[in-house]
């Protein structure tokens, strides 16, 4: 992964917001789906094995992906 890919990742992840239930609290792993979701449209076409490289480095939950 280039640190171009990376950088744009970092971006994108860093825009993702937690989604909260009807009475307000923090809907488990949300944050982290949104930045797959946001960083799969950043930089789109890397492999599965890239994104979840990135995912990791990003810090984002095994258990989101």
């Amino acid at each position: 992964i280039s640190p171009d890919t990376y950088y744009d990742a970092l971006l994108a992840a860093r825009k993702a917001v937690s989604q909260k239930d009807a009475k307000g609290k923090t809907i488990p792993l949300s944050q982290d789906r949104d930045k797959i979701r946001l960083i799969k449209e950043a930089v789109p076409g890397l492999t599965s094995k890239e994104y979840k490289l990135l995912f990791e480095a990003l810090g984002i939950s095994k258990n989101a992906y």
